[in-house]
This record gives structure tokens, C-alpha cells and sequence, in this order.
């Protein structure tokens, strides 16, 4: 295979699979195509590749179902959306999309789907770098399909969209213009700019539902750089609470979190670390109402409620020779995502600390004794026995005690002290 061939920069699972899809598309008589941004990332040279989408013109449903048993693969089919994704056993995944053509009832809704061509597939994209396609039928294996201009764009570093009415039947692609703009280093084209704030100024934004609100920000926030993302909606005054979030903050916990080599918290817990940010020190009355659009659950609001204690925590964990039972009764009551959020937004060392040794060791600790054990000591009413294993373990963390025996022993003291 020539080595300018695109697709051999896939690693050598997703090209096989790849192989085997465009070969049994011809037995059907099917052209099939890998598109979207898998392509825009080959042609950028990216290295990594995690999954991939095959675009079939024709049954994608009956096709997928057949993949799935010659490839020995789980499959989830969406016959509704005429879609389907296959999950391997290796954990790779391809998604499987009919080709199709697309039409907006109205700005900001999501539009009636019908069965198209590639290059009808291909309009309905965002923008011209993602709407290249590769075909991977046997005779065209590797062939770029390219009607819109996307190579020349993507060589020229410009975001464009497909047509004039872009970002007002779709507003979530303001958002995603600018992800593109600031992960590629590229810039948005003169007219694609205008349009956008043609769109900002007709209130476009507002006619996005929930769920697809929530989603394009919460891609945003797990961008590698969300503060140049937030900084570049704030010019465009796309959405109006961004002017309002606090932006020292955002950029403290982006620096933070770039440093950290062992990053420990996932995209979730990432997304809701911005979140934070955003709100820390601004009231809540005015992100209250843009909160609830990013559809978080009554556990997830609550941290917000509790943002206004952690200059307290914060200040009582400065002291590197803090107790280690203190610092634990600061920290235990605490989400795992809020002790992530006091972790990052600080650059002060005991408190990072006091924290790495809450999160690694000390919040687990238990102790050989139980509440059975202090009532067989003679106590009985319930709130005195949960007086007396916090006191046991606060010892025990402070390293005072060790063991069952010695826990018993200092129960029995308490004891006495308390009659």
C-alpha cells in the first residue's frame, strides 16, 4: 500500500477493521466512506486515533448487523437514527452512520433526517476541514472525497462553514468553532466570522435545547485549554453569564491541572472542576439560572452551595503541622470532586499536602473496633458511642494508638471520662 495512503496512519487494529468493513461493502454493493474528524486528524498527522466513523450509503442497519457477527463484535443499532456502533472485544469501537441529507424546521432544533448521498452527507457538517471523506471500498481504498474545499482549509488553518445559515439552524456551532479555533491554532475566516456574529446578534444561542447545551460546554471544559475558549466567547458575548464567571480562577485551575503529570480525576469530574471555577467568589444568583441548563444533579448543584467554606479549610490547612485528625475532620465531610477543586485552585504545599494524604491514605483508615464493642464497655446511648469511635480514630490517625487492644483501652478512658 502507498505510503501517502492516509488510512495507514491508522494503528493496525482500526486499519484491519477498516479493511474487512470497505471489503464487505462490496459484497453488498454499498459504497462506504470514513468521515468526520478522524479524517481532519489524519490529514493533520495526529497521532492518536480512538475511534472512527464509516458513513454507508445504503442500509447501515442490516449492514451493521452482519459486521457484528463477522466480526465476532457487540452491536447497539438505532435503526430511528440509522445508526449503529460496534464494540469490540480488543475495546475499540467504529460507528456506523447512514448516509444522509439534513433540514431545519427552525433555528436551533434538531433537523429531519433523510437518506442521502455522501456529498449530502457531507454538506450537513459543521465546517469545510470536517467534511472530507475517505473511501474504503476495495477499488478506492484510501481516495479522498473532498467537495467542499476542507484539505485547502485545514493546509491554510481556517475554520469555515458549509453555508450562510449555519450557525442559526445549528447555534451549538458557535461553541465548536471555537474549540476548533483554539485546539488547531487556527482562525476563523472572514466571512464564517461574520455570520457567527450575525447569529450572537439575533440571539441564536438561546434556541439550544438542554441537553445540547450541556454537552457542547462540557466538551469546552474538557478542552485542553478552556480559559482561551472562555476568554473567546466573551468577545463574541455569545452567552451573556460568561461575563460574570470568574475568570482568575479558571485560569489558576487550567495551569494547575496542565502541570499535574498524574492526573487522577476523570472528564466528569474535570468538567464539574471548571464549573467551580467559573463560580468561585460570583453569586449565584446570577450563574443560578445557566447552571440549570448544564443539567446537574441535585448532588452536583450542592457543590456550588458549598464553594464560600473552603477559604476556611483552606486557611486551617496552611498549617503543615496540622493534625492529621484535624485536617481529616476538615476534609471528610467534603465531596471527592470539592476536595479536587480546593486541591487545584491552591499553590500553597500543606494544603496539597494535607489533601494527597487525605485522598491516599487517611480517609480509609478504619478501625478494628466497632459500636458493639464501646456498648459492650458499658455504654449504651447511640450518640455517646459515636463520640467515642470519632475520638478512637481521631487517636488512631494521629498515630497515638495502634491496634485493637489499644483501641479498646482508650475507648474504656473516654468512657470514664464521660460518666
Amino acid at each position: 500500500m502507498s505510503k501517502n495512503n492516509l488510512l495507514s496512519r491508522l494503528d493496525s487494529e482500526m486499519f484491519e477493521a477498516v479493511w474487512q468493513i470497505g471489503r464487505q461493502a462490496d459484497q453488498k454493493n454499498l459504497r462506504a466512506y470514513v468521515v468526520g474528524g478522524v479524517v481532519r486528524d489524519l490529514l493533520l498527522r495526529k497521532q492518536k486515533v480512538f475511534d472512527v466513523d464509516v458513513v454507508i450509503e445504503g442500509d447501515v442497519i442490516d449492514f451493521a448487523r452482519e459486521l457484528a457477527v463477522f466480526f465476532k463484535a457487540e452491536s447497539v443499532l438505532h435503526p430511528e437514527f440509522r445508526t449503529a456502533t460496534l464494540f469490540f472485544k480488543d475495546g475499540m469501537t467504529i460507528d456506523l452512520v447512514g448516509a444522509r441529507s439534513e433540514k431545519y424546521d427552525r433555528p436551533g432544533a434538531l433537523p429531519h433526517v433523510a437518506p442521502g448521498t455522501i456529498g449530502e452527507d457531507l454538506f450537513r457538517r459543521d465546517f469545510t476541514i470536517n467534511s472530507v471523506a475517505i473511501q474504503i471500498n476495495r477499488a478506492k481504498f484510501g481516495a479522498v472525497v473532498d467537495f467542499f474545499g476542507g484539505t485547502e482549509d485545514l493546509k491554510n488553518k481556517v475554520i469555515r462553514v458549509m453555508h450562510a445559515k449555519s450557525f442559526v439552524d445549528d447555534p451549538t456551532r458557535i461553541i465548536r468553532a471555537i474549540r476548533f479555533e483554539q485546539r488547531f491554532g487556527f482562525s476563523i475566516e472572514e466571512e464564517t466570522l461574520k455570520l457567527l456574529k450575525q447569529a450572537v446578534r439575533q440571539d441564536a444561542p438561546s434556541t439550544v435545547s438542554r441537553p445540547r447545551y450541556f454537552s457542547q460546554f462540557q466538551l469546552m471544559l474538557t478542552e485542553a485549554n478552556p480559559f482561551n475558549n472562555i476568554t473567546r466567547l466573551q468577545e463574541f458575548k455569545a452567552y451573556d453569564f460568561l461575563t460574570r464567571v470568574n475568570l482568575e480562577k479558571v485560569h489558576v485551575l487550567q495551569r494547575h491541572l496542565t502541570a499535574d503529570k498524574k492526573l487522577r480525576c476523570t472528564n466528569e469530574q474535570r468538567m464539574m472542576l471548571y464549573l467551580l471555577a467559573m463560580a468561585d467568589k460570583v453569586p449565584l444568583s446570577g450563574l443560578s439560572a445557566h447552571l440549570d441548563k448544564f443539567q446537574l444533579t441535585k448532588e452536583e448543584r450542592a457543590l456550588f452551595n458549598k464553594l464560600d467554606t473552603l477559604d476556611h479549610i483552606e486557611g486551617q490547612l496552611k498549617n503543615s503541622k496540622l493534625p492529621t485528625s484535624h485536617a481529616y475532620s476538615l476534609l471528610k465531610p467534603l465531596e471527592e470532586t470539592l476536595i479536587w477543586y480546593l486541591y487545584y485552585r491552591t499553590n500553597k504545599i500543606s494544603i496539597r499536602r494535607h489533601i494527597e494524604d487525605h485522598l491516599a491514605e487517611t480517609r480509609d483508615i478504619r478501625l478494628l473496633i466497632n459500636g458493639d464493642d464501646v456498648k459492650m464497655l458499658g455504654c449504651k446511648a447511640g450518640t455517646k458511642v459515636n463520640t467515642v469511635l470519632q475520638s478512637v480514630l481521631y487517636r488512631k490517625l494521629d498515630g497515638e494508638i495502634n491496634g485493637r487492644k489499644q483501641e479498646l483501652a482508650f475507648a474504656e478512658e473516654i468512657l470514664g471520662g464521660l460518666k
